[in-house]
């Protein structure tokens, strides 16, 4: 992607340019909105829509970079400065698994754009979907306490089994309007994601104990909103430029 002649990133300069524009808009939209989770002294954030958009953009070296060092730039302002030098080298593999999957898939992506998933896929969208709901409705069903504008409130059974069926549909929507190729792109992100959250629960352990594990459910909402964003994102930004 970013090696090709001809593309918008064919020169060093270039490669440079656009590492620390997408490194900015990651901290920026990292920054931008926050919810607090106190058990962990973490926060909910949109920040992964821009790991993702990066590394399908531009590949494996900016998505590592602007995830990276974008992420924690944005927990540096924020205050968050224990979580700074993980986010550092979670958010920088986060990026780059994505970027390099994506990258590795981009043959069978040309050649599949625009094509609606086959019957195969399609189950496939669906089960993957249907247990991303689960999951996620499992892991927060216990409840989790937010803190957003000086305002404590807890999400309980309830209220994550809906977001949970809601984020499964919409990313089962997202992924068969970007057709074969979007399925493909999913994994990729699917696969950065879990990286992260695992990341951030081992490094969480040693800091808050077994609380790690009350930010596994806000690390993946983190993982499917990122997806849900990225994707129509990517699909437009494709369209309009060569890249």
């Amino acid at each position: 992607m970013n090696s090709e002649k001809g593309t918008i990133l064919s020169s060093p300069a270039k490669l440079v340019s656009f590492t620390a524009i997408m490194a900015a808009a990651t901290a920026s939209t990292t920054f931008v909105f926050q919810v607090y989770v106190p058990a962990t002294r973490g926060y909910f954030n949109f920040g992964e829509s821009m790991v993702y958009i990066s590394a399908l953009l531009f590949g494996p070296i900016v998505g590592a970079f602007s995830g990276g060092v974008g992420s924690m730039l944005a927990d540096v302002l924020s205050g968050y400065y224990q979580y700074a030098p993980g986010t550092l080298v979670i958010k920088g593999i986060e990026g780059l698994i994505v970027g390099s999957l994506a990258q590795r898939a981009r043959i069978t992506n040309s050649k599949s754009r625009g094509r609606k998933p086959s019957t195969l896929a399609s189950v496939l969208i669906v089960v993957s979907c249907t247990a991303i709901g689960i999951f996620l409705a499992l892991m927060g069903i216990s409840g989790v306490t937010f803190t957003f504008l000086d305002s404590e409130f807890i999400m309980g059974p309830v209220t994550w089994l809906i977001i949970s069926s809601l984020a499964a549909l919409l990313v089962a929507y997202v992924i068969y309007r970007s057709g074969v190729g979007g399925l493909i792109l999913t994994l990729s992100m699917l696969a950065g994601g879990a990286a992260m959250v695992i990341g951030y629960f081992l490094y969480e352990l040693p800091m808050v104990g077994i609380a790690a594990i009350v930010e596994v459910p806000v690390n993946i909402m983190q993982c499917v909103s990122g997806i849900i964003i990225a994707l129509p994102v990517f699909r437009r930004v494709r369209q309009a430029v060569a890249i």
